[in-house]
Protein backbone atom coordinates (compact mmCIF):
# COMPACT_ATOMS: atom_id res chain seq x y z
CA UNK A 1 0.00 0.00 0.00
CA UNK A 2 2.79 2.39 0.92
CA UNK A 3 4.63 1.63 -2.33
CA UNK A 4 1.43 2.29 -4.29
CA UNK A 5 1.00 5.65 -2.55
CA UNK A 6 4.59 6.64 -3.39
CA UNK A 7 4.10 5.79 -7.05
CA UNK A 8 0.87 7.77 -7.07
CA UNK A 9 2.63 10.78 -5.56
CA UNK A 10 5.36 10.63 -8.21
CA UNK A 11 2.79 10.61 -10.97
CA UNK A 12 0.81 13.41 -9.39
CA UNK A 13 3.84 15.68 -8.96
CA UNK A 14 5.33 15.05 -12.41
CA UNK A 15 5.68 18.37 -14.21
CA UNK A 16 4.87 19.13 -17.80
CA UNK A 17 7.68 20.39 -20.01
CA UNK A 18 6.37 23.95 -19.68
CA UNK A 19 6.10 23.69 -15.89
CA UNK A 20 9.58 22.22 -15.67
CA UNK A 21 10.93 24.98 -17.90
CA UNK A 22 9.39 27.62 -15.65
CA UNK A 23 10.76 25.90 -12.55
CA UNK A 24 14.25 25.89 -14.02
CA UNK A 25 14.07 29.57 -15.01
CA UNK A 26 12.81 30.55 -11.55
CA UNK A 27 15.89 28.93 -10.04
CA UNK A 28 18.40 29.91 -12.72
CA UNK A 29 17.71 33.66 -12.83
CA UNK A 30 18.58 34.38 -9.19
CA UNK A 31 21.53 31.97 -9.38
CA UNK A 32 23.05 33.75 -12.38
CA UNK A 33 22.42 37.10 -10.69
CA UNK A 34 24.18 36.05 -7.49
CA UNK A 35 27.12 34.09 -8.89
CA UNK A 36 27.58 35.63 -12.33
CA UNK A 37 27.30 33.95 -15.70
CA UNK A 38 30.86 32.63 -15.87
CA UNK A 39 30.89 31.25 -12.33
CA UNK A 40 27.54 29.52 -12.65
CA UNK A 41 27.59 25.75 -13.03
CA UNK A 42 24.39 24.34 -14.52
CA UNK A 43 24.80 21.35 -12.19
CA UNK A 44 24.27 23.67 -9.20
CA UNK A 45 20.97 24.87 -10.67
CA UNK A 46 19.92 21.27 -11.29
CA UNK A 47 20.81 20.32 -7.72
CA UNK A 48 18.81 23.24 -6.34
CA UNK A 49 15.58 21.95 -7.87
CA UNK A 50 16.34 18.25 -7.57
CA UNK A 51 16.72 17.28 -11.22
CA UNK A 52 19.54 15.94 -13.33
CA UNK A 53 21.62 18.31 -15.43
CA UNK A 54 20.40 16.45 -18.50
CA UNK A 55 16.85 17.59 -17.72
CA UNK A 56 17.97 21.20 -18.07
CA UNK A 57 19.85 20.53 -21.30
CA UNK A 58 16.82 18.82 -22.80
CA UNK A 59 14.97 22.12 -22.47
CA UNK A 60 17.85 24.55 -23.04
CA UNK A 61 20.61 23.86 -25.56
CA UNK A 62 23.38 25.48 -23.55
CA UNK A 63 24.17 27.59 -20.50
CA UNK A 64 24.02 30.64 -22.76
CA UNK A 65 20.52 29.67 -23.97
CA UNK A 66 19.43 29.19 -20.35
CA UNK A 67 20.78 32.58 -19.32
CA UNK A 68 19.15 34.41 -22.22
CA UNK A 69 15.87 32.63 -21.55
CA UNK A 70 15.98 34.02 -18.00
CA UNK A 71 16.36 37.54 -19.37
CA UNK A 72 13.60 37.01 -21.93
CA UNK A 73 11.27 35.69 -19.25
CA UNK A 74 11.90 38.79 -17.14
CA UNK A 75 11.22 41.32 -19.89
CA UNK A 76 8.15 39.41 -21.05
CA UNK A 77 6.85 39.43 -17.47
CA UNK A 78 7.30 43.21 -17.25
CA UNK A 79 5.34 43.65 -20.48
CA UNK A 80 2.62 41.23 -19.40
CA UNK A 81 2.14 42.85 -15.98
CA UNK A 82 1.95 46.36 -17.40
CA UNK A 83 -0.46 45.30 -20.16
CA UNK A 84 -2.74 43.51 -17.71
CA UNK A 85 -2.67 46.41 -15.24
CA UNK A 86 -3.91 49.00 -17.74
CA UNK A 87 -6.70 46.87 -19.21
CA UNK A 88 -10.00 48.69 -18.81
CA UNK A 89 -8.42 52.14 -18.58
CA UNK A 90 -9.36 54.65 -21.27
CA UNK A 91 -7.24 57.68 -20.38
CA UNK A 92 -3.84 57.35 -22.11
CA UNK A 93 -2.13 59.38 -19.39
CA UNK A 94 -3.47 57.13 -16.65
CA UNK A 95 -2.24 54.13 -18.63
CA UNK A 96 1.26 55.65 -18.75
CA UNK A 97 1.20 56.47 -15.05
CA UNK A 98 0.04 53.01 -14.00
CA UNK A 99 2.38 51.19 -16.39
CA UNK A 100 5.26 53.20 -14.93
CA UNK A 101 4.36 52.21 -11.37
CA UNK A 102 4.04 48.55 -12.38
CA UNK A 103 7.43 48.75 -14.11
CA UNK A 104 9.16 50.20 -11.06
CA UNK A 105 7.41 47.78 -8.70
CA UNK A 106 8.68 44.85 -10.77
CA UNK A 107 12.28 45.89 -10.15
CA UNK A 108 11.57 46.43 -6.46
CA UNK A 109 10.31 42.85 -6.36
CA UNK A 110 13.04 41.43 -8.61
CA UNK A 111 16.24 43.50 -8.25
CA UNK A 112 18.23 40.51 -9.45
CA UNK A 113 16.93 41.15 -12.96
CA UNK A 114 19.10 44.27 -13.16
CA UNK A 115 22.12 42.06 -12.54
CA UNK A 116 21.04 39.90 -15.47
CA UNK A 117 20.79 42.97 -17.72
CA UNK A 118 24.30 44.04 -16.73
CA UNK A 119 25.72 40.55 -17.23
CA UNK A 120 24.07 40.19 -20.62
CA UNK A 121 25.81 43.31 -21.87
CA UNK A 122 29.15 42.21 -20.38
CA UNK A 123 29.08 38.62 -21.61
CA UNK A 124 27.23 38.85 -24.93
CA UNK A 125 28.00 42.28 -26.32
CA UNK A 126 28.57 40.83 -29.79
CA UNK A 127 25.06 39.37 -30.03
CA UNK A 128 23.47 42.64 -31.09
CA UNK A 129 20.74 44.44 -29.16
CA UNK A 130 20.16 43.26 -25.60
CA UNK A 131 16.89 41.44 -24.99
CA UNK A 132 15.40 44.41 -23.14
CA UNK A 133 15.71 46.69 -26.16
CA UNK A 134 14.44 44.06 -28.56
CA UNK A 135 11.30 43.87 -26.42
CA UNK A 136 11.03 47.66 -26.37
CA UNK A 137 11.01 47.73 -30.16
CA UNK A 138 8.09 45.28 -30.07
CA UNK A 139 6.23 47.40 -27.51
CA UNK A 140 6.94 50.77 -29.14
CA UNK A 141 3.81 50.86 -31.36
CA UNK A 142 1.64 50.61 -28.23
CA UNK A 143 3.42 53.62 -26.74
CA UNK A 144 3.13 55.53 -30.01
CA UNK A 145 -0.64 55.03 -29.89
CA UNK A 146 -0.86 56.41 -26.34
CA UNK A 147 1.25 59.44 -27.15
CA UNK A 148 -0.62 60.10 -30.38
CA UNK A 149 -3.84 60.05 -28.36
CA UNK A 150 -2.44 62.63 -25.96
CA UNK A 151 -1.49 64.87 -28.88
CA UNK A 152 -4.93 64.48 -30.44
CA UNK A 153 -6.47 65.53 -27.13
CA UNK A 154 -4.27 68.63 -27.02
CA UNK A 155 -2.46 67.42 -23.89
CA UNK A 156 0.96 66.85 -25.42
CA UNK A 157 3.22 69.09 -27.47
CA UNK A 158 3.50 68.40 -31.17
CA UNK A 159 6.65 66.32 -30.98
CA UNK A 160 7.48 62.99 -32.58
CA UNK A 161 5.75 60.23 -30.61
CA UNK A 162 8.41 57.62 -31.38
CA UNK A 163 11.21 59.89 -30.14
CA UNK A 164 9.25 60.93 -27.05
CA UNK A 165 8.54 57.29 -26.23
CA UNK A 166 12.19 56.37 -26.69
CA UNK A 167 13.35 59.15 -24.36
CA UNK A 168 10.79 58.08 -21.75
CA UNK A 169 11.84 54.43 -22.00
CA UNK A 170 15.55 55.25 -21.81
CA UNK A 171 14.95 57.41 -18.75
CA UNK A 172 13.08 54.62 -16.98
CA UNK A 173 15.72 52.03 -17.86
CA UNK A 174 18.48 54.36 -16.69
CA UNK A 175 16.62 54.99 -13.45
CA UNK A 176 16.49 51.33 -12.45
CA UNK A 177 20.09 50.67 -13.51
CA UNK A 178 21.39 53.68 -11.57
CA UNK A 179 19.28 52.75 -8.54
CA UNK A 180 20.89 49.30 -8.47
CA UNK A 181 24.45 50.41 -9.13
CA UNK A 182 24.25 53.16 -6.52
CA UNK A 183 23.13 50.65 -3.89
CA UNK A 184 19.99 52.67 -3.13
CA UNK A 185 17.64 51.10 -0.61
CA UNK A 186 14.53 53.23 -1.06
CA UNK A 187 11.76 51.58 -3.10
CA UNK A 188 11.75 52.61 -6.73
CA UNK A 189 7.96 52.71 -6.81
CA UNK A 190 7.98 55.34 -4.04
CA UNK A 191 9.73 57.66 -6.51
CA UNK A 192 7.20 57.05 -9.29
CA UNK A 193 5.28 60.32 -8.95
CA UNK A 194 8.45 62.43 -8.80
CA UNK A 195 9.87 60.67 -11.85
CA UNK A 196 6.62 61.07 -13.76
CA UNK A 197 6.32 64.72 -12.79
CA UNK A 198 9.75 65.53 -14.22
CA UNK A 199 9.39 63.38 -17.34
CA UNK A 200 5.89 64.55 -18.18
CA UNK A 201 6.08 68.21 -17.14
CA UNK A 202 9.78 68.98 -17.49
CA UNK A 203 12.00 70.98 -15.16
CA UNK A 204 11.33 74.57 -16.21
CA UNK A 205 8.37 76.81 -15.52
CA UNK A 206 6.46 77.24 -18.83
CA UNK A 207 7.66 80.39 -20.60
CA UNK A 208 10.72 80.77 -18.36
CA UNK A 209 13.32 80.00 -21.03
CA UNK A 210 15.49 83.02 -21.75
CA UNK A 211 17.28 83.83 -24.97
CA UNK A 212 20.98 83.56 -24.21
CA UNK A 213 22.12 83.88 -27.82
Amino acid sequence: MAEHDQQHMKKRTRLSAEERRDQILCAAGPHFAEHGYRCTDVQDIADAIGVGKGTIYRLFDSKEALFLACVERAVETIHSRATTAVEGLNDPLEKIRLATRVYLQFFDDHPEVIELFIQERAEFRDRGKPVYFVQWERDRPDWDVLLDQLKAQGRMRSIDSAEAGRVFSDAMYGTVIAHRLAGATDPLVARAERILDILLHGMLVPGSESDTA
